[in-house]
C-alpha cells in the first residue's frame, strides 16, 4: 500500500512540474514608470503604454501559471501590483488628452 502511494505521488509531482515547465518562476520585478500626463510627449506616453501592457500581460501569464501555487497574499500582491500600474496609466493617458486636446488610439 506504501508502495502505490509512493508512486502515486511521483506521478502526481511528475504531471506538477510538466505543466509548470513553461512557466516563469517569478512575477514581474519592477511597474514600469509612467510620465506625467500633461507633460509627456506621443512617443513617451506610446513607449509607456507599451510597457505597461507588457507588465500587465507578464503578471497574468505568471498568475494563470503558478497562481493555485501561491500564498493568497502573494498572489494578491501580483494581481494588486498589475492593476495599479494600469489605473497610474489610464490617469495619466487622461491628463495627455487634456493637455492636447486629442484622443490617443489604444
Amino acid at each position: 500500500m506504501k508502495y502505490v502511494i509512493a508512486v502515486l505521488a511521483v506521478i502526481a509531482a511528475t504531471f506538477a512540474l510538466k505543466a509548470s515547465a513553461g512557466c516563469p518562476l517569478t512575477g514581474p520585478d519592477n511597474m514600469p514608470s509612467i510620465p506625467d500626463g500633461a507633460s509627456a510627449s506621443t512617443a513617451s506616453m506610446q513607449a509607456a503604454m507599451a510597457e505597461v501592457q507588457a507588465y500587465v500581460r507578464a503578471s497574468e501569464e505568471f498568475l494563470d501559471c503558478r497562481g493555485s501555487m501561491l500564498s493568497s497574499s502573494h498572489y494578491d500582491e501580483v494581481l494588486d501590483n498589475a492593476t495599479q500600474a494600469a489605473d497610474a496609466f489610464n490617469a495619466q493617458l487622461a491628463r495627455y488628452r487634456e493637455s492636447n486636446g486629442s484622443v490617443a488610439s489604444n
